[in-house]
């Protein structure tokens, strides 16, 4: 997420956006696509947060608006980058460690954190205090798509879902959390792609698929490289 060369074996793509945006759609296309088309790579797809043990009291917490207020946006961030913190150690790090041919999709990642933020000094406070929680742990995705979608499409979504909307869901708190997801984009560039998700689930995947497809036939040359290179020094 912010500066730093990734420093793992396998990809790892994140999924990002406001509520409505479509995100979840997208990377559970993305994940069959990869497993249709890509069987020589392992997909594994998780989402945050997660239901670990620090996932489950966001969840909780998510249901209780007054207890939120009680907690102020920079606990609740402490919890997320916690939740994630669980997540890295205990799956994403050990997948991406096992081999080059394998692909992590996750839904939502510590760039999630403009939710809680005001201003681009929150946010900015806030990705200190998630490389604070996640130390080395903290990974660089290969790729982070953010979904951008207007407010208003992404309310009609929502409630075309059957989604009782919550307090995060107005007009006002997704148009600020879209421009939250633009500032942290130039805070954070790096493997970042803006992806106009107010065009329909099959051209946004078109995009998002094309994008990807690059990324994969890269690695697998890499591979291939790697393989041709060992059996040339076995031959020695």
């Amino acid at each position: 997420m912010m500066a730093g060369e990734s420093n793992h074996k396998g990809l790892f793509f994140v999924f990002e956006g406001v509520n409505g945006c479509g995100k979840s759609t997208q990377v559970l296309r993305a994940r069959n696509w990869l497993r249709a088309n890509y069987n020589d790579f392992i997909v594994v797809w998780a989402k945050e947060p997660t239901d670990g043990s620090v996932g489950r009291h966001i969840y909780r917490a998510l249901k209780n608006p007054q207890f939120l207020k009680l907690l102020g946006p920079t606990a609740l961030q402490s919890w997320f980058a916690l939740d994630s913190l669980e997540h890295l150690k205990g799956s994403v790090i050990p997948f991406l460690s096992t081999t080059e041919a394998v692909v992590f999709l996750c839904d939502r990642y510590r760039y999630s954190l403009v939710h809680s933020a005001h201003s681009v000094s929150d946010i900015q406070r806030l990705i200190d205090l998630n490389v604070a929680i996640l130390g080395d742990n903290l990974i660089t995705p290969d790729l982070v798509f953010i979904f951008d979608v207007s407010p208003k499409v992404a309310i009609e979504r929502l409630k075309n879902s059957g989604k009782n909307l919550d307090a995060q869901e107005t007009f006002e708190e997704i148009s600020r959390t879209r421009e939250n997801y633009l500032k942290i984009a130039e805070l954070c560039p790096r493997n970042v792609h803006i992806i106009d998700s107010n065009k329909n689930e099959k051209e946004v995947f078109g995009e998002v698929s094309r994008i990807i497809k690059i990324e994969i036939e890269r690695a697998s040359l890499k591979i291939k490289r790697k393989q041709e290179n060992a059996q040339i020094i076995k031959t020695l």
